[in-house]
């Protein structure tokens, strides 16, 4: 399950494994369906975001260099 308190908590989470950004951005994506009736969104990028977030995590396994990472967060 996506849960956390802070941004502090789910970049921790990120780290240890316990979820990824894939994972995150599906869990958006969901919410963002279930208010479509609200038209908040003008448009959304869902496979972008998806295939992002897939190379973000991916770039983690392999130790990369972290800079990257911000663009997950969820400021």
């Amino acid at each position: 399950m996506f849960a956390f308190n802070c941004i502090e908590q789910y970049h921790a989470q990120l780290q240890d494994g316990s979820i990824t950004g894939v994972q995150a951005v599906q869990h958006y994506l969901k919410k963002i369906k279930t208010a479509e009736h609200l038209n908040a969104f003008i448009e959304v990028y869902a496979d972008e975001a998806l295939l992002k977030a897939k190379e973000l995590d991916e770039a983690r396994k392999k130790n990369l260099p972290q800079e990257d990472f911000t663009e997950l967060s969820l400021d």
